[in-house]
């Protein structure tokens, strides 16, 4: 006897790569002020891709209550047949705390909570490569400073 594994009900289970547990972005400006921010901050993307049978639905919460991205189509767009988010056109009210559910009848999955935070500071690093033979130092920018927090975003691609 074979078994349909396809034919056999499962609830939702997260398939994408983690998000971060912040993500910071930069809000774009016009005019005579050029930014030096790299391309990446003016852009967010927020994954949520999940695998279930029957396929899954998605909800999103911003700050614990539901947030619907439909409502923003000028700057926003969720992938179809999946939950992630792309945030386009970013601006201060973007800041928050979002969360993906994934839902189909057999059960729902609750992605880790992901803060979207502005950046107001014109340094940043530059993006580099780190493989298993190469070694990474790193000294902090600004001394003096008992309590200040400079974070350090390393992400594996």
């Amino acid at each position: 006897a074979t078994v349909d594994w396809a034919s056999i009900s499962t609830p939702p289970r997260f398939v994408h790569e983690p998000n971060g547990p912040i993500l910071y972005y930069k809000v774009e400006k016009h005019g005579t002020e050029q930014s030096k921010a790299p391309d990446n901050l003016f852009q967010i993307t927020i994954r949520c891709v999940a695998e279930g049978n029957p396929n899954p639905s998605y909800r999103w919460f911003k700050d614990g209550k539901p947030f619907n991205a439909a409502m923003y189509p000028e700057k926003l767009v969720q992938i179809p047949d999946e939950g992630t988010l792309i945030f386009t056109k970013l601006d201060e009210s973007d800041a928050g705390t979002y969360q993906c559910q994934a839902m189909n009848d057999n059960g729902t999955a609750v992605s880790f909570p992901t803060k979207l935070e502005q950046t107001l500071s014109d340094r940043y690093l530059e993006k580099i490569h780190v493989c298993k033979k190469n070694h990474l130092t790193c000294e902090p920018s600004h001394l003096g400073f008992i309590g200040a927090e400079t974070p350090l975003l390393i992400r594996k691609e």
